[in-house]
């Protein structure tokens, strides 16, 4: 039996060991400085938190996405067109047409909104059409047809209209700023 002092309790299987070994020879553990943990242990933990902390870096530089009201003026309705669709008491008019991207970005539409105008030019009614779901993309400098589902009970009484996207994301993005 060796000298009390030559010995120590390993501290993962608690059975009694030389104090010079290097490895439990039950468990087959390490045995370090560190409390159940080893030299492997303590490097894995420091890979985790390097690649945590440079992919936190990237995202901060790279990964702001592009706002889109500075550039809402640059996408433009060319034509339009209204068509009616009957079902039971909802009338869905769809609006189709063409637009243009004049900006320098390409964008994933998700919001319109229609302006319904009286022969003087003021709203009468307006309703926002698309989703976060819609999948518009308009390339850079681009034309687009588009097609709108815009449920109402009835149609406005109305001269003329105006259509608008409000809203756009920048494509492919996934951390998107909303």
């Amino acid at each position: 039996m060796p000298e009390p002092g030559e010995t120590k309790v390993c501290p993962l299987c608690a059975e009694t060991i030389k104090a010079a070994a290097k490895v439990c020879p039950h468990c087959r553990k390490v045995q370090g400085r560190f409390f159940f943990m080893s030299r492997y242990d303590i490097l894995a933990v420091c890979a985790v938190v390097a690649i945590t902390g440079i992919t936190i870096v990237v995202v901060e530089i790279f990964g702001h996405s592009r706002e889109y009201s500075p550039q809402q003026h640059k996408i433009v309705v060319l034509q339009s067109q209204f068509a009616l669709e009957k079902d039971g008491d909802h009338t869905n008019v769809v609006v189709s047409g063409v637009l243009t991207n004049a900006s320098d970005y390409t964008w994933n539409l998700t919001r319109f909104e229609v302006r319904f105008l009286d022969a003087a030019g003021k709203t009468v009614d307006a309703r926002q059409a698309g989703d976060d779901y819609m999948n518009l993309t308009v390339l850079a400098h681009g034309d687009r047809s588009f097609k709108l589902n815009l449920y109402l009970r009835a149609v406005p009484n109305h001269a003329s209209s105006r259509i608008t996207v409000t809203e756009a994301r920048q494509p492919g993005f996934w951390y998107n700023n909303d």
